[in-house]
């Protein structure tokens, strides 16, 4: 059996690691950097100016503004009803028996398996008929089809992990079904439920291809869509661009900061056990 070197693994690790961050590093500091520096023939990793007018023409457009509050209305929605609907309706399949529970367990997962350009048609024709096209709560309602399965699945098998004895014991000490659900699960959940929250922020956020099918006027634009605005035919501020693709990036780093203890958590093992079972 071969052994591979610790030295050369671990160089193989800082490529791999540099070919993920270069394009970041580059997206970073090419948003500081003025128009001229930016095409200038002796470009360097490190900006010989520094400058803040991309940012500052970028928020001084209100409309980019506009992008952003229709982005949070439609991503803080998304994860506010996700956790609504799915929270009671995995408890329900992890605590009662059902007939093919597993079955309709692993169907809900089967949209995963396909690829979302093939509901961009049917959706749009259901909103349509709706009248809910170009409006905000077509996108929330479409994003909730592809979150609810997953958080089915991942809050089904984070709840069936609890014992139930837990939960006995509270009712014993006089607590409902419903309280000791409260008191004594929903606290133990926390970290799945805040993956899951992040999972379909992080999702709604980004998306674009829903977005800029079933959105036409340019208020209602998400800031996916709304920067796809700065790519025009004749000219492009790719300075302006990279900062406002940086705004993009901003939650998802921040949620990696503050948040990976409770990704690891709940994406992690979750297992509780009683007196050793």
């Amino acid at each position: 059996m071969i052994r591979v070197n610790s030295k050369f693994k671990f160089g193989i690790s800082v490529i791999i690691i540099a070919l993920y961050l270069l394009p970041l590093y580059w997206l970073a500091i090419s948003s500081f950097r003025p128009v001229e520096e930016l095409f200038s023939k002796t470009y360097s990793f490190l900006p010989q100016k520094i400058t803040l007018i991309n940012y500052k023409g970028l928020f001084d457009d209100l409309q980019f503004l506009t992008y952003i509050k229709n982005s949070l209305i439609v991503s803080v929605s998304s994860v506010i009803i996700t956790l609504l609907l799915a929270i009671p309706g995995s408890y329900y399949l992890a605590r009662y028996d059902i007939k093919w529970q597993k079955l309709l367990i692993k169907l809900a997962l089967f949209t995963y398996m396909m690829p979302s350009i093939i509901f961009v048609i049917p959706y749009f024709e259901l909103m349509n008929t709706l009248n809910l096209d170009n409006k905000l709560v077509a996108l929330v309602l479409t994003y909730l089809s592809f979150t609810l399965p997953f958080s089915f699945w991942f809050l089904w098998n984070y709840f069936s992990s609890f014992p139930f004895v837990l939960e006995e014991a509270a009712m014993i000490d006089g607590a409902s079904r419903f309280n000791a659900f409260f008191s004594v699960t929903l606290p133990l959940s926390i970290p799945g439920m805040i993956a899951i929250g992040l999972f379909t922020f992080i999702l709604s956020w980004n998306e674009f291809l829903f977005a800029s099918v079933f959105l036409s006027e340019n208020s209602n634009f998400t800031i996916p869509v709304g920067v796809s605005t700065y790519l025009e035919a004749t000219a492009i501020n790719w300075p302006r661009l990279m900062a406002a693709s940086m705004v993009i990036l901003l939650p998802a780093f921040l949620v990696y900061v503050f948040f990976h203890k409770y990704l690891l958590k709940g994406f992690g093992a979750h297992t509780i056990t009683v007196n050793g079972e």
